[in-house]
């Protein structure tokens, strides 16, 4: 689980990841201005972002949230000293998943998250609408911007999970849907789609090698779950 951290204090970004990495957590990206924050957000993706509302820059926190892209959509917990109504009303209008007021404590910290992450996962499966791919017999339709495009299954060289939204990969295109890995693997079930990591869907056709902890497609390195390397083993001919 990737969470970004937005804080431009790095006394606050020491405790904070000492604290998140204590609960369990650690991949964790930590930023000091929004414009670099949603560069990283919006292409590499995050589970949870946990956002100061008063940083220095071009930007506030709620004016950067304002700005994440809704592909990218993701729970926010603001975490602030700021206990006005005024700023609270604001913030208010980007429908953040928590507002954390410091100083807080760990349990209060770690509350946040787990209801943040709960809470969005409902009501992603709520709006089954905003999937954005549709399966016919070999094609899948997948949403790009204000269309779906046909593309083959035997085209998608890999998927790979951000969260509750999937980054879907053919030789010449990247497509983003709005829905978790878990569920698009329920409708790509050709023999030749492989769950090799929790984060990641394969076509082994487009494997070009792979070694003891990894497979390689598109010069792309795709981790292997322990748990998985016999089961790939398996699918494919070595010799």
């Amino acid at each position: 689980m990737r969470i970004l951290l937005l804080e431009d204090e790095m006394i606050v970004v020491r405790d904070l990841k000492a604290r998140l990495k204590s609960m369990g957590y650690e991949d964790l990206v930590s930023f000091d201005n929004g414009a670099d924050f949603l560069s990283f957000l919006t292409e590499k993706g995050a589970d949870l972002c946990l956002v100061d509302i008063n940083i220095k820059g071009a930007m506030n926190g709620i004016e950067t949230v304002q700005k994440i892209p809704d592909s990218k959509r993701i729970p926010i917990i603001y975490i602030t000293a700021q206990a006005d109504k005024e700023t609270f009303d604001l913030a208010k209008t980007t429908k953040p998943s928590a507002y954390l007021i410091k100083p807080y404590n760990a349990f209060e910290l770690q509350a946040c998250i787990e209801l943040a992450i709960d809470l969005f996962e409902e009501q992603s499966h709520e709006e089954p609408e905003q999937k954005g791919l549709q399966v016919i017999d070999d094609k899948v339709f997948i949403k790009h911007n204000n269309r779906y495009d046909r593309v083959k299954l035997s085209e998608i060289c890999y998927l790979e999970a951000f969260g509750n939204y999937t980054e879907i990969h053919t030789e010449s295109k990247r497509y983003t849907v709005v829905t978790q890995l878990g569920k698009l693997e329920q409708s790509l079930n050709e023999a030749y789609m492989f769950r090799c990591h929790r984060s990641f869907i394969i076509n082994l056709n487009t494997v070009i090698g792979f070694d003891e902890s990894a497979v390689y497609i598109l010069e792309k390195c795709i981790p292997i779950a322990k748990n998985q390397k016999q089961e790939f083993l398996s699918r494919i001919r070595v010799l």
